[in-house]
């Protein structure tokens, strides 16, 4: 149980009631709001007694049950938000309506926020891998800049507990560059022009999220795992004959991150996102020819990537 001290008030007697009232209570309209209470606990009614003591300890004569869940597949225990009052006996009776939202508002309470989660992010990106020991200096500098890039994406979770989520997430790292290049013509003569390449590698899949909310459920540290479809894209022309390179692999993804509570529903927040991904083999077409490639070493197309985003919690 952990409790935020609102406004300090004398104790009250140990013998002086405490009211305790339960979600679906009429709402106060007007009272001194001393302290939130945060609870979770095998057994509902000696944590709310625990509750009342610390509102009592507080000063606070009335105790309103909030967010309260029962034991689910999620958690065994019973769980709630309180927030403890003080009120003389004609704003007791008053059965005007304060909603959670206006007191949120006032404290920055959020409820419990399970339930369904969108998201969206974009940022930069480095990919992995090895260049080729065979390249010149100007093929060694392209792939040197096709390692940067940035990457756009959007996932949605539904959160079974405030501290687990399950759901799908799409990822796409871009990049391109351009080089100068040479062949020698039918006639034995050089022709003079430009290499360019154009990278997608994107990711789609389920993802589990782990999360891990500040005291206020503001703010809360993530955790997420992947794994899914892996797909490379390569559009490229050089000396105006057009190409293309695609493949496909297992994707793996892993990501931390930080969100900054915004308002009720919406954060902001920035993350750590590694997708590794390895591939065997390569479909090619180049002008009208196409084929089939099997790679000697896996090729890695592996990134990491810093982003930052906005989520929108129901």
């Amino acid at each position: 149980m952990t409790t935020t001290l609102i406004k300090a008030k004398a104790p009250l007697e140990e013998g002086e009631k405490v009211t305790v009232l339960q979600p679906e209570d009429p709402k106060l309209a007007h009272a001194l709001v001393i302290e939130t209470i945060n609870a979770s606990g095998k057994e509902y009614e000696p944590l709310v007694e625990i509750a009342t003591d610390k509102a009592r300890e507080a000063g606070a004569n009335v105790l309103r049950i909030v967010n309260r869940r029962s034991p689910d597949i999620a958690s065994p225990k019973h769980r709630f938000t309180a927030v403890a009052y003080w009120a003389d006996d004609s704003v007791k009776a008053d059965s005007t309506a304060v909603t959670l939202d206006q007191l949120g508002h006032e404290l920055n309470i959020r409820p419990l926020s399970s339930g369904w989660h969108f998201a969206v992010q974009g940022g930069a990106v480095y990919r992995l891998g090895t260049i080729p020991s065979t390249s010149g200096k100007v093929e060694e500098q392209h792939y040197k800049n096709m390692r940067w890039g940035y990457s756009y994406g959007a996932d949605v979770s539904y959160f079974l507990h405030e501290n687990l989520g399950i759901g799908v997430k799409f990822l796409n790292f871009h990049s391109e560059d351009s080089m100068p290049v040479s062949a020698i013509n039918k006639n034995g003569s050089t022709v003079y022009g430009v290499s360019e390449d154009k990278v997608d590698i994107y990711f789609i899949g389920p993802v589990v999220t782990f999360r891990l909310p500040s005291r206020d459920r503001r703010n809360a540290f993530m955790a997420r795992f992947g794994a899914g479809y892996d797909g490379y894209y390569d559009k490229g022309i050089a000396l105006n004959v057009k190409g293309t390179i695609k493949s496909k692999t297992l994707g793996l993804l892993y990501e931390v991150g930080y969100d900054f509570g915004i308002s009720k529903h919406l954060s902001a927040g920035a993350s750590l996102t590694f997708v590794a991904g390895f591939l065997k083999g390569m479909d090619v077409t180049i002008g009208k020819d196409s084929g089939h490639v099997e790679l000697s070493e896996n090729n890695n197309i592996s990134h990491l990537g810093l982003n930052i985003g906005l989520r929108y919690n129901l």
